[in-house]
């Protein structure tokens, strides 16, 4: 393939996707990702059929075992301004910072339902007979600056299932009686009677040049009166008060109204970090979403006074 067209179908994958912005000098532009248990980052790339097609023959072509990384022959140059150096920022969700050469575009070998078709990686990625095993999650910037990472506060509890039969020993797992009233309240005529409910505190900057705002997310589990393993689930993010929460709503998902195992519409969310991903003064929210057998992430933006998906990341399952 010549070096033209290899340019071409990686542009067209890549550029204008949610998270990646206009290819031009001082954009800012972000990737979720991930560091393995070596150390190495790789930072995904937005889905594309194109994209995936190249991944699933390269993946082929070199006949390895699953987790190990396959060098796509593409040049990650196609992702920063000409001439510019490949210098990206990364910060995990422990707020650890640092700034990586990522010279790679890579796939890692894997079932179809586990993961991205593509990654920005480090060069030593590919070491051979090296196996990918994820560590943390992470974020890539560019052009690399420090981002400032709130993590949650230490405050997720969930009430329900999860402490059935008396069981349990985690503090953060309770009866279900213990839920506190106002997050049932905002629940119960969305979802009816949940058979889990849970819920953190948070704070993300809303409008640049502002203090963080206090939020919450509560969330929920119902049992669906269909035969076999279904669910519904809902998910709010809402301003916390000194008795709870507020009466408005800055994100709902759900419910999903019976949503089958294994289907994209019902999932139970947790927040990971917080961070201004762009560089506009105004915080993404990266929830941690988990569905009936796997999970992924998605990158929420506040804009009009409420907060809006604009990327989530490709489903991992088990």
């Amino acid at each position: 393939m010549g070096s033209s067209r290899t340019a071409w179908l990686l542009a067209s994958a890549l550029l204008g996707a949610q998270g990646v912005g206009a290819h031009a000098q001082g954009a800012a532009r972000w990737w979720p990702g991930f560091i393995d248990t070596r150390g190495k980052a790789f930072l995904e790339l937005p889905d594309d059929a194109r994209l995936c097609a190249l991944a699933r023959d390269a993946v082929r072509k070199a006949a390895v075992a699953s987790g190990r990384v396959v060098v796509l022959p593409h040049k990650a140059e196609a992702l920063v301004p000409a001439g510019a150096r490949l210098v990206f920022g990364v910060v995990d969700a422990a707020n650890s910072a640092s700034e990586r050469v990522f010279t790679r575009i890579v796939t890692i070998a894997r079932g179809s339902d586990k993961g991205a078709c593509a990654y920005l990686a480090e060069a030593g990625a590919e070491a051979a007979g090296a196996a990918i095993e994820e560590d943390r999650s992470a974020i890539g910037v560019y052009p690399p600056r420090r981002v400032s990472v709130k993590t949650p506060d230490e405050s997720w509890r969930s009430y329900g299932l999860a402490n059935t039969g008396g069981t349990a020993t985690d503090a953060r797992f309770a009866p279900p009686g213990d839920a506190p009233a106002v997050w049932r309240a905002r629940i119960v005529p969305l979802l009816g009677e949940p058979a889990e409910l849970f819920g953190h505190a948070f704070h993300a900057v809303l409008a640049p040049g502002r203090p963080p705002t206090a939020l919450a997310l509560i969330g929920a589990i119902a049992n669906s009166a269909a035969p076999g393993p279904t669910y519904n689930t809902v998910n709010l993010i809402v301003a916390a008060t000194a008795e709870g929460v507020a009466a408005g709503t800055l994100y709902q998902s759900g419910p999903s109204g019976g949503i089958e195992r294994n289907r994209s519409g019902s999932f139970a969310a947790q927040v990971m970090l917080v961070a201004d991903l762009d560089g506009d003064g105004v915080d993404e929210v990266i929830l941690s979403a988990r569905y009936y057998a796997g999970g992924n992430l998605k990158v929420l933006k506040f804009a009009n006074g409420k907060f809006t998906e604009v990327r989530q990341t490709a489903y991992e399952g088990e």
